[in-house]
């Protein structure tokens, strides 16, 4: 990864958590308490945990920067603990919560020698990955979850570069469907194909709302396919 290639994508990192941010900004206070579209998390869950997993993701940029085995958090119970702990802040604390988060993260990603970017660490429950993987995964953790907010940000808000850059990278992440189906984007000029073996169904409409089904954030209503079912998708992690 080049210089230029790296602050493209620092840039894609620091405009998702700023409209995160600004969304959390317009959320009245007794509005954080109530539920976000994730079950059992209220919207101060969400929050908390959006901040808590740019903290995390310090730990790694340090690791790769250093070498020395910093984990991503001291263990998941501890995870859970914290979100549940930091749910209850009032709006302002949540706000600086995010902002100092952001701010710390965007340092420690800065502090990554290019020579670093393809050093190995592990997260929570996952295998070795490059760090450069956790730039990417930052602005997936944010889009994803400024949609489980339910708080005005929709799918079709989403960045077209990074729907359009997910969709493809779908093959990769998700486990094979039950029955192997393509997804054809109306606006995309891509076939995405899931499942081993050749697609027997195929399944289009915008390429927001394509990706929003596939990770699980919708059922597939205003899906068009071309068997009149929707097809069952694997988990998203």
């Amino acid at each position: 990864m080049d210089e230029a290639e790296l602050e493209g994508r620092l840039a894609r990192v620091a405009a998702s958590e700023a409209r995160f941010i600004a969304t959390v900004e317009s959320i009245d206070e007794s509005s954080l308490a109530g539920p976000s579209l994730l079950p059992g998390w209220t919207r101060g869950h969400l929050v908390a945990h959006v901040a808590l997993n740019a903290h995390s993701n310090v730990n790694l940029m340090n690791w790769a920067r250093t070498g020395e085995e910093t984990p991503q958090y001291p263990s998941g119970q501890h995870r859970a603990d914290d979100i549940e702990r930091f749910s209850s802040r009032t709006k302002s604390e949540h706000l600086a919560a995010l902002r100092k988060a952001a701010a710390m993260l965007m340092d420690a990603m800065r502090a990554v020698p290019l020579d670093r970017w393809d050093f190995p660490v592990r997260g929570l429950g996952s295998g070795p990955r490059p760090i450069s993987r956790y730039l990417d995964g930052r602005v997936n953790e944010v889009e994803i979850h400024h949609v489980d907010l339910d708080a005005g940000y929709d799918s079709n808000d989403w960045p077209e570069e990074w729907v359009a850059r997910l969709l493809k990278r779908l093959p990769e992440v998700l486990e094979d469907p039950p029955r192997p189906f393509s997804l054809e984007p109306d606006d995309l000029d891509v076939v995405v194909a899931l499942g081993s073996g050749p697609s027997i169904e195929r399944v289009s409409g915008p390429a927001h709302a394509l990706l929003k089904w596939c990770i699980g954030r919708s059922a597939g209503d205003g899906l068009g396919t071309e068997g009149g079912t929707i097809p069952e998708v694997p988990p998203w992690d």
